[in-house]
């Protein structure tokens, strides 16, 4: 499958079945003061504008960042589904602080009550480390060696590296995917974001089965880099995720914001894979420094992710198949391993026909998923009636 057939949205990466796969119309409110409320810029086509973003060459920055979640699923905690993990992100706002001095050197620290939640990534060193728990996971990421000093180096970083998933410029190199001609590609009147004036390129699909009304970029006037990422749900014709900057500073990162070692005391696992700091509320890898093996904690990823690349579940052995084109591209998985919290989401999903089989339907506002008993789950952007026509007719 190449990387356009794929309508993947990044921050969802790390909800494993997701995968497959403040708002920006609001921006008045990061105006700097004194400023217009619609920025004067000099206009631009949607073809300029894309290549504005695809050569844009800022590598180093670092900022705040909010992921706003409103994908219209059940309380996860009546399910039985603890805080902590990575469902978390699912739903509500949540606040990260991101450190960027290449793709080799990535820092996120997320927020909460009481505590902190961080991934780093340090040439070959990913860490994950909850001050809560004192845990602390660890891996020793593949091939790190980027090529190019773009705004990712692709080449170099694992589909499931968690230090991505609340990056908008990575949310926005996943949404420029999509443009092909099942696509419609448009610029908006400019913004602000963060302070700073901004382009806004709007992506949508022509296909009346997608679940996407349309994907909204900003994309900073002097530099290029995509500020906010905003996908709206055609359900509701509202923002079902978006993932923006609230602060931004183009100033090279200390090195010493990517240095990482385990406080005194903390418990160190050691996982197998990146997709291992990725946790759904199981456990993975092995661990060091004593302790009984537990529920992973969350480390700060998003999606997303859609929000993608291969999906970051428990161990699955299986591979990953195609259905279809465009923005009606199913994504099968097939030798997943689920976990217990989204073993809970599914006994409460419906049951659906699908051909002479039958499989669970989970539904948000944007993805919709088949779970099947045989451990496959098909996922797509699409209707749930188009996406069980797509999987049935195949």
């Amino acid at each position: 499958m190449n990387a356009r057939s794929r309508r993947r949205l990044p921050w969802l990466v790390p909800i494993g079945i997701l995968a497959a796969t403040a708002a920006v119309g609001g921006l008045s409110s990061a105006l700097p003061a004194g400023a217009d409320p619609i920025p004067v810029l000099p206009a631009l086509t949607p073809a300029q504008l894309l290549d504005k973003v695809r050569t844009a060459q800022v590598t180093a920055l670092s900022g705040d960042v909010t992921l706003t979640s409103n994908l219209g699923l059940p309380d996860l905690s009546a399910l039985g589904v603890r805080s902590g993990t990575v469902l978390d992100l699912l739903a509500g706002t949540h606040h990260a602080h991101l450190a960027v001095d290449d793709p080799d050197h990535v820092r996120i620290a997320l927020g909460a009550p009481e505590a902190e939640r961080d991934w780093i990534r340090n040439g070959a060193d990913l860490w994950s480390w909850d001050s809560a728990s004192q845990h602390v996971q660890h891996t020793i990421l593949p091939d790190h060696t980027g090529e190019g000093t773009g705004r990712s180096a692709k080449a170099s970083t694992p589909a499931s590296d968690p230090t991505t998933e609340l990056d908008p410029r990575v949310a926005a190199d996943q949404l420029l995917q999509s443009i092909d001609p099942t696509t419609e590609v448009s610029v908006r009147t400019p913004g602000y974001v963060a302070g700073r004036p901004v382009y806004e390129l709007v992506v949508t699909p022509r296909t009346p089965n997608s679940t996407v009304q349309d994907g909204t970029i900003s994309v900073d006037a002097a530099t290029g880099v995509p500020l906010a990422v905003r996908i709206d749900a055609r359900s509701t014709g509202t923002a079902a995720l978006s993932l923006t900057f609230t602060s931004i500073s183009f100033d090279q990162p200390s090195a010493s914001t990517f240095a990482f070692d385990p406080p005194p005391g903390a418990t160190v696992e050691e996982a197998a894979n990146p997709a291992q700091l990725l946790p759904l509320g199981g456990n993975g890898g092995h661990r060091r420094g004593g302790g009984k093996a537990t529920d992973a904690p969350l480390g700060p990823g998003t999606a997303p992710a859609v929000p993608v690349t291969p999906a970051a579940t428990s161990g699955g052995k299986g591979g990953t198949t195609a259905i279809g084109t465009g923005w009606e591209t199913v994504e099968v998985l097939s030798g997943q391993s689920l976990g217990r919290s989204f073993q809970a989401l599914f006994a409460n999903s419906p049951t659906v026909t699908v051909g002479d089989q039958q499989a669970h339907l989970v539904s948000t506002a944007l993805i919709n998923a088949l779970v099947f008993d045989d451990g496959r789950i098909a996922v797509a952007a699409m209707t749930p009636a188009a996406l069980t026509a797509a999987v049935a007719g195949a």
